[in-house]
């Protein structure tokens, strides 16, 4: 089962922490992961119950006993099962794994085994592509260039198992490192608000201390007239593609190599400081009252077209659209299809972008150069 650790959820977090490798049938590990995932619901909802804590802790000891017996796969389901199985009044029984939440999301057969692999596979690529913008590193892109690399035509248990043995070949290790000190300097801006210094955090005083800084974050990007979209996610689509104009590698619009920099570095720097490692590729603002969305980070084309520098890192280009909601309430995007000239859509994305580019750089405290300011005719 998946774990989240931090801020990144990727598939092979919690198998590497607790440092087991079992190998069930996809048919029977959907059946296991259902009584366990049955358990963590149970154990969440009765947090505060100390004596249902302790017997259910009793139970999920007992099942990991199981799984690391070498009893034969059959056998191991038939014991989880009944050790996670509740008889009630008049002798009814029930199975814990009737309290998970995420059951009808579990595993129904081979094909959704795979599926829901390549799901987490392609996850765990693109955060660690999203590490990769923060930090150069040439074993995290060794370990994404190796996840790429799989044949994701074999089998769900076949892939599976190729994932977990590059992981343990180190690259993981490497993942982990960088995303602690990523987070640790994503704290910076909210030392004061802390009352601690970061380096001294543990690792639990660092996830309380994120939890509260998110709230932090929240409350800034909704300050001013520039506030962030509530319902960015309704927006996802529009984030498939890269704008036909509006790119880190569109000469045609920002002319020169240095203005093209400058961009990509505003877009990390925004969303460095207003996401959690990339958990939301992008971000959608909007001026309070006025019909201009404007959406800021990295498309979907993007992650899949990351190219590999000499050095081993990974880049990826980001973007900015313009959307416009329309009178019927729909939403488009400003794009060359709606104007007679190239110049012409130019010009009318400049002036679009133009306090957009201006409120958003105050807000997160960076200093645009003067041939920025030159190119978006900011006076």
């Amino acid at each position: 089962m998946a774990q989240q650790f931090g801020i990144i959820q990727t598939l092979y977090e919690s198998r590497e922490k607790k440092g087991i490798n079992v190998q069930f049938n996809p048919d029977a590990a959907a059946e296991i992961e259902t009584y366990m995932t049955g358990l963590e619901e149970m154990l969440q909802t009765y947090k505060d119950n100390e004596e249902i804590v302790r017997g259910l802790n009793e139970v999920k000891a007992k099942a990991n006993s199981f799984l690391i017996s070498h009893m034969p796969e059959e056998e191991i389901i038939a014991e989880i099962r009944k050790i996670t199985t509740i008889t009630g009044p008049g002798g009814k029984k029930m199975n814990i794994s009737n309290f998970s939440k995420a059951k009808s999301e579990q595993i129904k057969d081979v094909n959704a085994f795979k599926q829901r692999t390549l799901r987490r596979l392609n996850q765990t690529i693109q955060n660690s592509t999203a590490l990769l913008q923060w930090k150069q590193d040439t074993k995290l892109a060794e370990f994404v260039t190796e996840l790429k690399a799989l044949d994701q035509n074999q089998t769900g248990h076949q892939l599976d198992r190729a994932v977990r043995e590059i992981v343990k070949a180190g690259g993981f290790s490497v993942y982990q490192k960088i995303k602690d000190e990523y987070l640790r300097e994503w704290l910076k801006p909210f030392q004061e608000e802390l009352g601690k210094p970061i380096e001294s955090l543990t690792p639990e005083e660092m996830q309380e201390a994120m939890k509260r800084m998110k709230i932090v974050m929240k409350q800034r990007l909704n300050e001013g007239n520039l506030v962030v979209y509530p319902e960015a996610d309704s927006l996802k689509d529009f984030n498939l593609k890269d704008h036909d104009m509006v790119t880190g590698h569109c000469k045609d619009f920002w002319l020169n190599d240095p203005l093209m920099d400058e961009f990509v570095n505003f877009t990390q720097a925004v969303l460095n400081r207003f996401t959690f490692m990339l958990d939301k590729q992008f971000l959608v603002f909007q001026f309070r009252n006025e019909p201009y969305l404007y959406l800021i980070g990295f498309s979907h084309e993007s992650f899949l077209n990351a190219e590999q520098s000499e050095d081993g890192s990974l880049l990826i280009s980001p973007h900015v659209k313009p959307i416009v909601q329309g009178k019927d309430g729909t939403y488009r995007v400003l794009s060359k299809s709606n104007f007679p000239s190239v110049g012409m859509y130019i010009d009318v994305v400049k002036d679009t972008l133009k306090p957009f580019f201006v409120a958003l750089a105050e807000k997160v405290g960076f200093e645009l150069s003067k041939e920025f300011k030159q190119h978006f005719k900011i006076f």
